[in-house]
């Protein structure tokens, strides 16, 4: 089993903050990214001209950008099973 700690997500923070509930559920996670990390991310961040939805392989970016991906990948970031109504709510309202 993987201690050691990931390197784009602060999982713990997530953790910690409450859901808040108006106008609807949401979360606001101070420091989810640590700098160094999003700043890495940004850095290598696709370029994409034209709004839409494009899948990861017909993306070009860098390997900071890459190396986040397969974290989200990490079981760790997995939805719990079952999910509880709180990771729901995070997932389902990005904005």
């Amino acid at each position: 089993m993987t201690t050691e700690p990931l390197r784009f997500f602060d999982l713990a923070a997530f953790a910690a903050t409450p859901l808040a509930s108006e106008p609807f559920p949401y979360l606001i996670v101070p420091g989810f990214m640590p700098r160094p990390a999003l700043d890495a991310v940004a850095a290598d961040y696709p370029r994409i001209a034209k709004a839409g939805s494009f899948p990861v392989s017909e993306l070009r970016f860098g390997a900071a950008f890459g190396a986040m991906l397969e974290e989200l990948e990490d079981r760790r970031c997995a939805m719990p099973s079952p999910p509880s109504s709180r990771w729901i709510s995070a997932i389902a309202r990005p904005w």
